[in-house]
């Protein structure tokens, strides 16, 4: 069975399954976004990027979302391109500008 044949309806149900996983996928590149070390968003700061592993990035996060009082600023996972190390960024949420990376 050929599943990109026409009238069988297969076809329509594989590309609408198709499109569903690509519109996950994008959701999940949404959620962390990814920079290049040396050409990375300027922080107000000047901090650079900590190369971590992700278990770490994400203790990170969490501890300061957590201690966190002012809702401004909130902390995210950067991927860091080319590698398997994340970093964390502080987000100006009103501004959604990198505030420093911690």
């Amino acid at each position: 069975m050929n599943p990109t044949r026409s009238g069988d309806g297969l076809g329509i149900e594989l590309k609408v399954t198709l499109n569903q996983r690509v519109q996950e996928m994008s959701k999940e590149q949404e959620k962390v976004k990814k920079i290049y070390i040396g050409y990375h968003p300027r922080t107000h700061d000047g901090s650079s990027p900590q190369k971590r592993s992700l278990a770490d990035s994400i203790e990170i996060m969490e501890a300061f979302n957590e201690e966190q009082i002012e809702e401004r600023l909130k902390a995210e996972l950067v991927e860091i391109a080319c590698s398997d190390l994340c970093a964390v960024a502080v987000m100006e949420t009103t501004i959604c500008k990198v505030w420093q990376y911690i």
